[in-house]
């Protein structure tokens, strides 16, 4: 395997401290594409597509551990039990939530990490998080795999991973949206790249998310295979040809066989108007005919093309999260119809169900809203009363739903990539 993916993390860095300096001036090339006259209306979820990316049973046991502080937000890691039903397996889940400081119940995006977020410590995610916490919306992201395109994996073993990380988003999306001070009526996503693609599937399977942007994406991902000159990319080629003797054609049309949860599938089940799509003209790691593809497959939604390509994007970041943020408000403010985040299952005891009752029969609450925002201070209280036999102060969502089982303090550290999910 080539070093690139270790340099990138430099780089990255690199590229966006410059694009804060000049991204005015490469914003005065981008292009806008006006969304569609008549929006389509949008279709069904096939059954078997809907049933792969559903959570036959919900996370449980969230906790929540401070990080650090910032004047804008508090930067939490949690984690959370699951079962795997794919493995046949419980594990734990991690990732990381930007809880902005606001005074009110604040919306709340899921943001899906590029193919190498490990390897660079999630940067283009943080620099999203931190930017939609200075805009009062609070962001999370759940920690992937450090290496994704691992040689050993075909197309279904892909698959399988891809299935999980979407169920993993929408358990993380239920806890996480029934935290005191969070807005369930107001919920988004964020995906760039792979996480893009990814969240094509996320979008079309959980109608809540009223408000997605998708950044750098493609459709087709067996044609993405062929074309695209990412290194990781091109080694996971190489190392397949290596073990099995497949050229990029034949594992390209394994991955058109046997890659059932495809952006194809989902994207008519999205309505245009739920979608912003950024695409790069000179992007050759996800090609930008790949892009304008699934623009046409979203119905032609409200798209900017940047004059860049893939990783020199990294200099219209800061605009690029205006943009964004901006739409993503317009979005809320306009009506529309919010369904439950879970359909009527069972599942491990304080697990919510529609109606908003918990396995238990308890009833719960799905989020405050008299203005309370979590500090610090409010956090250990409900931590500390969590602890009790009968904490009669404990909002009943973070009782009976989040069960944060105590939050502790610990200094900022770089993010470890997780194996609980591993092979």
């Amino acid at each position: 395997m080539r070093a690139a993916p270790v340099r990138r993390s430099v780089r990255t860095l690199r590229v966006v401290v410059l694009g804060s300096a000049m991204s005015g001036v490469f914003a005065a090339g981008c292009t806008a594409l006006e969304p569609a006259a008549v929006g389509r209306s949008p279709l069904p979820l096939p059954a078997v597509v809907e049933a792969a990316l559903t959570p036959p049973s919900p996370g449980w046991g969230l906790e929540l551990a401070l990080l650090d502080e910032a004047e804008t937000h508090e930067r939490f890691g949690f984690s959370f039990r699951s079962f795997d039903e794919l493995e046949g397996d419980f594990r734990v889940v991690r990732g990381e939530l930007y809880r902005a400081r606001s005074g009110g119940p604040t919306p709340l995006i899921v943001l899906s990490p590029i193919l190498a977020g490990p390897v660079d410590d999630y940067r283009a995610s943080r620099y999203f998080a931190r930017a939609a916490s200075a805009r009062g919306v609070s962001a999370f992201f759940v920690h992937q795999e450090t290496v994704i395109l691992a040689p050993e994996r075909d197309a279904w073993a892909l698959e399988h991973r891809l299935r999980g990380n979407v169920r993993d988003n929408r358990r993380a999306l239920a806890l996480l949206a029934a935290l005191p001070g969070v807005d369930p009526a107001r919920l988004g996503s964020l995906g760039i790249s792979l996480g893009a693609i990814k969240n094509v599937l996320l979008v079309a399977s959980e109608p809540r998310l009223r408000a997605n942007v998708l950044c750098l994406a493609g459709a087709d991902v067996a044609g993405i295979l062929l074309e695209s000159r990412e290194g990781l990319v091109l080694d996971y080629l190489a190392a397949r040809e290596s073990r099995e003797g497949l050229g990029p054609a034949s594992v390209a049309q394994e991955f058109a066989d046997d890659l059932r949860s495809s952006a194809e599938l989902a994207a008519a089940a999205i309505a245009p108007r739920r979608v912003l799509l950024v695409l790069a003209r000179f992007d050759d790691k996800v090609p930008f005919a790949r892009g304008l593809e699934l623009r046409r497959l979203l119905g032609d939604p409200a798209t900017h093309v940047l004059p860049l390509g893939h990783y020199t994007s990294l200099l219209l970041a800061p605009w690029v999260a205006g943009v964004a943020l901006d739409w993503m408000v317009e979005r809320w403010s306009a009506p529309g119809e919010v369904r439950p985040l879970f359909e009527e299952r069972g599942g491990p005891a304080g697990a919510v169900r529609a109606g908003g009752q918990n396995s238990a029969g308890a009833t719960v609450g799905c989020s405050r809203r008299d203005g309370y925002t979590p500090r610090l201070e409010s956090v250990r209280r409900r931590a500390r009363s969590s602890r009790r036999a009968d904490p009669p102060a404990v909002p009943p969502a973070v009782a009976s739903v989040a069960r944060v089982s105590h939050v502790r303090r610990t200094p900022a550290r770089a993010s470890v990539p997780i194996r609980e999910d591993a092979d």
